[in-house]
């Protein structure tokens, strides 16, 4: 990766990867509407992956807490 500071022009244009290596290129407003989605999509899996954490978290206590019978 590559950090640059930069000044945006509002006229400018960039490649935004659209999926399947696939890039388009957007005007400033649709670049930043695509970074947003895709900060949303991320934030629900991030969401779904702490469920299923504290899914497994709880199937492995009771695992380890349960008596074990012979």
């Amino acid at each position: 990766s590559v950090f640059a500071k930069m000044n945006l022009n509002s006229s400018e244009k960039f490649f935004v990867e659209v999926g399947g290596g696939i890039f388009i290129r957007k005007d400033v407003n649709e670049t930043r509407m695509v970074a947003n989605q895709q900060k949303n999509r991320l934030q629900g899996f991030r969401g779904q992956l702490t469920q299923e954490i504290e899914s497994i978290t709880l199937q492995l206590e009771e695992m380890i807490t349960k008596p074990r019978r012979s």
